[in-house]
């Protein structure tokens, strides 16, 4: 073959040696998939929470600490809080309301539609436009 004698290696293992390497299959497939199942989380595109009329103030006020920039750059057009926007997802979701505001890193956006408060990834926003509701 490739002048390599394998012949004087031995590759008999012991008991022990094959239930270490079982154990430590198991551990590594658990710490893996636990690792798997965080960062799905994290990839969630938004998320919907519905409220009440009666507290509507109090989630507001919550909405603006959570998203306080009150200015968005979305493809060359500025949004402002308070505006009515058309939201269309590249999930092919369309969602309109209130434009709330976004968070310090930008990566999310928060907007209030009649019956749900949506919070977006940016990133997964296809078309944002001012809305005529």
């Amino acid at each position: 073959m490739l002048g390599i004698d394998l012949s004087s290696i031995d590759f008999t293992l012991t008991p022990g040696q094959i239930v270490f390497a079982l154990v430590f299959g198991y551990i590594l497939t658990f710490i893996i998939n636990q690792i798997m199942r965080i960062a799905e989380g994290f990839r969630i595109a938004s998320t919907e929470f519905s409220y009440s009329a009666d507290n509507i103030n109090a989630i507001t006020r919550r909405c603006y600490s959570l998203f306080p920039q009150e200015i968005l750059d979305f493809n060359g057009i500025q949004y402002k809080r308070g505006m009515k926007v058309r939201i269309t997802t590249f999930q092919n979701k369309t969602f309109e309301g209130e434009f709330i505001g976004s968070n310090k890193d930008r990566d999310m956006l928060c907007i209030i539609t009649k019956n749900h408060i949506v919070a977006h990834e940016i990133q997964n926003i296809e078309t944002m436009q001012i809305s005529k509701m």
